[in-house]
């Protein structure tokens, strides 16, 4: 999914043509990148909570949130968010200083 653009609607269409141009049956992990402001958390809860219920995803995640862009969205959903994918390397080494890696060290 593409920055601000994560309503249910753009999120069920991305998941039918997915599977379809990488020639696979199942999403293993969905991941979302970068949060979207203009999300409505409850509505794209639900609908990432009825792709895992349907089997179309095995699991969910997300990318580049910060605690406080994933509290909305976990707390709108059944389903375990199960990774937060953050920018961590040699030449960026601002999460191991900024919280972000001892947050998600913390929700093991």
């Amino acid at each position: 999914m593409k920055h601000y653009n994560s309503p249910a609607n753009c999120i069920n269409q991305r998941e039918q043509r997915s599977p379809m141009e990488m020639d696979i049956t199942q999403i293993n992990l969905l991941l979302t990148h970068r949060p979207d402001p203009l999300v409505d958390p409850a509505e794209t809860g639900l609908a990432l909570d009825d792709l895992l219920k349907q089997g179309k995803i095995n699991a969910v995640g997300v990318s580049n949130f910060k605690p406080w862009d994933i509290a909305p969205w976990q707390s709108h959903m059944k389903n375990r968010l199960v990774t937060n994918q953050i920018e961590i390397s040699l030449a960026e080494t601002l999460a191991l200083i900024n919280g972000d890696l001892a947050y998600l060290q913390q929700k093991k």
